[in-house]
C-alpha cells in the first residue's frame, strides 16, 4: 500500500486559477476568430450577389444582340421588390424569346439588397428603374441618371454622375459592391 501512495504523491492536477485563465483565454480567441468568421461570410454572400446580378445582366446584353430584340433588367429604386412573372422577386430579367419575351425572376441570397441608386424612375413614375439592352449591343436605362433622394451608395468616388450604378450590399449596406456599365459598349465593370 506505501508503494501506491508513492506513485500517487507527484501527481499534479490543475489549480481552479490556472483552469478559469484557460477558459477565459479561449473565449476571447473564440470571440475574436467568430467575429471575423461572421464578416467574411457576410463578405462572401455579397460577392456572391455581385457575381449573379453581374452575370444576369450579361446574359440579357447577349440576350439582345443573339435574338436581335431588346432585353431588360428591372430594379427597384427603393430596394424593395419588383413583381417578375408573377412573382416577387429582387429584380427582373427580361429576354427576347421569338416573337415575345421570357421574364426571369432574380433572387438574391439571404441578407442582401440590390439598389440601383443613380437610376432614376423610369418613365410615368413608380418605383422600378430598367436597363435596357439593345440588338446593337448598347445599354441604357429608361429614366434619367441622378442621386435618388435619401439613398446613397458605397460605390466608388470616382464614378462619374452619368454612368449607370447598381448597388449589391448587405441588409446593412456593409460591406457593398457597385456594378457600372458603360452605355455604349455595355461593358460591365465591377469595383
Amino acid at each position: 500500500m506505501s508503494r501506491r501512495r508513492g506513485l500517487w504523491q507527484h501527481e499534479h492536477g490543475f489549480t481552479l486559477a490556472e483552469v478559469m485563465i484557460t477558459i477565459v483565454i479561449m473565449g476571447i480567441v473564440f470571440a475574436i476568430a467568430s467575429a471575423t468568421w461572421f464578416s467574411v461570410v457576410e463578405s462572401r454572400r455579397v460577392d456572391s450577389a455581385t457575381n449573379q446580378v453581374a452575370a444576369d445582366l450579361r446574359l440579357a446584353h447577349s440576350s439582345a444582340i443573339n435574338r436581335l430584340g431588346t432585353a431588360k433588367v428591372i430594379f427597384s429604386n427603393t430596394g424593395s421588390t419588383v413583381a417578375c412573372n408573377g412573382v416577387a422577386a429582387d429584380y427582373c430579367v427580361i429576354k427576347p424569346v421569338g416573337a415575345g419575351s421570357d421574364s426571369v425572376p432574380g433572387h438574391l441570397p439571404d441578407q442582401t439588397v440590390v439598389n440601383s441608386p443613380n437610376l432614376l424612375a423610369d418613365p410615368g413614375g413608380g418605383t422600378t428603374s430598367t436597363i435596357e439592352f439593345a440588338a446593337d449591343g448598347s445599354a441604357k436605362a429608361l429614366g434619367p441618371l441622378g442621386a435618388v433622394g435619401g439613398v446613397t451608395d458605397n460605390c466608388p468616388p470616382g464614378t462619374p454622375v452619368g454612368v449607370p450604378r447598381i448597388q449589391i450590399a448587405s441588409d446593412d449596406g456593409n460591406p457593398a459592391h457597385c456594378i457600372t456599365f458603360t452605355a455604349a459598349t455595355s461593358q460591365i465593370e465591377i469595383d
